[in-house]
Order: structure tokens, then C-alpha cells, then sequence
């Protein structure tokens, strides 16, 4: 059976990433290293932790989840996989997530899912073949609850038993947030780039 370019383009991102966070996670648990956002480190220069907290977990339950939803955004959606789409995300969204965690009272800040929030934002606004009911209707319901959780983050509690720590909300809104603009950005740099195209035509 011959693969889908998309497909070849998952088994190539998705296990690499995967293999990455596990390896992260295998030092974590022997006491190799510690790469958490802890926001005494970073103020003593360890500002690469802005970046690594987000791939390092809590626990094998922790990164497990986060890893199913890796998996499945970048299955869902192909547009991720289109010019490293992904691995922008990722950057972008790993600072400005730390950024925004850094005004509130977070002291420190593991996991991948404020990063997942943003490529669920960014990956739905962006891809095209998403008919725009199942867009509105599927980010709507995301956005719900990113706004609920912000009022009543109790709601999390089983998620939180399940990962053996707190669930760090604010990175899910910093996550969406981040999103929404890399796709409003990439929408408004696609139409100057049309339209300088077809000023260039009509010289």
C-alpha cells in the first residue's frame, strides 16, 4: 500500500518529537536533569527553560496525554505539516506561553499542552478544507472551555489526578491566544503576497 505524502510527513515529525519528550522525560525520572519553567531559574539567567518546560512532564500519565494529542492534531490537521508549520508553532508558542505565564503567580510550569492549544488554533484557522461550520463549531467549543477553566479550574480536578499535579490553565489561554494571532498573521502576510503578485503582473 503506498502512503499519503501526509502520512509519510506524520511518521517522520510525529515519532521523532515523541521520542524527544520520552527521552526528556526518562532523565527527569532518574535524575539526570530538570529542564521545568521555574521561575527563579529563569530570573538566574536559565532562560532556555522558556523553551524546555513545555517539554517536560509530570508524570509517564502526563506526557502520555499529551503525547495522544500531538499525535492526533498533526493527523487532523495536515496544514501543520506544510512547511514546518509545526515547529514554528512550537517555538513561538513555547515563548510567548512562558512569557505570559511570567505575569502571573506560577512558580513553575511543565507540559505540552499550552502548546497543543496553540496548534489547534492555528492548524484549524489556516487549513483551508475545514468546512467553516466544523471550524467555528469545533473552535468554539475549545474556546469554551479554555474561558471556563479560567472561572472554574475545579473542573480539571480528575485530569489533575490523573497527571499527579495542578493543571496550569493560564498556559491553555496563553496557548490559544498565540494561535489565533500566528494564523491571523500568516492570513494577512498570504493576501500581501497575492497582492503583490498581482501588481507585479499588471506592470
Amino acid at each position: 500500500m503506498k502512503l499519503t505524502d501526509h502520512t509519510k510527513n506524520w511518521l517522520f515529525v510525529v515519532p521523532g518529537v515523541v521520542l524527544l519528550n520520552a527521552s526528556i522525560m526518562i532523565g527527569f525520572s532518574i535524575g539526570w536533569w530538570d529542564l521545568a519553567w521555574y521561575r527563579s531559574s529563569i530570573e538566574q539567567g536559565e532562560i532556555w527553560r522558556l523553551i524546555t518546560g513545555h517539554f517536560q512532564h509530570l508524570s509517564w500519565n502526563h506526557w502520555l496525554m499529551n503525547q495522544l494529542g500531538f499525535a492526533l492534531i498533526l493527523w487532523l490537521l495536515p496544514m501543520l505539516l506544510s512547511r514546518f508549520r509545526w515547529l514554528l508553532a512550537c517555538v513561538v508558542g513555547s515563548v510567548f506561553i512562558s512569557l505570559g505565564l511570567w505575569f502571573t503567580d506560577i512558580q513553575g510550569y511543565v507540559g505540552l499542552s499550552g502548546l497543543l492549544y496553540t496548534l489547534l488554533f492555528y492548524g484549524t484557522l489556516i487549513d483551508r478544507s475545514i468546512p467553516f461550520k466544523v471550524k467555528s463549531l469545533l473552535l468554539s467549543a475549545v474556546l469554551l472551555k479554555v474561558v471556563v477553566e479560567q472561572f472554574w479550574p475545579g473542573l480539571n480536578q480528575s485530569t489533575e489526578d490523573y497527571i499527579g499535579g495542578f493543571v496550569a490553565v493560564d498556559a491553555h489561554l496563553f496557548g490559544s491566544i498565540v494561535g489565533i494571532l500566528m494564523a491571523i498573521a500568516e492570513r494577512f502576510a498570504r493576501q500581501k503576497r497575492s497582492t503583490m503578485i498581482d501588481e507585479n503582473e499588471d506592470m
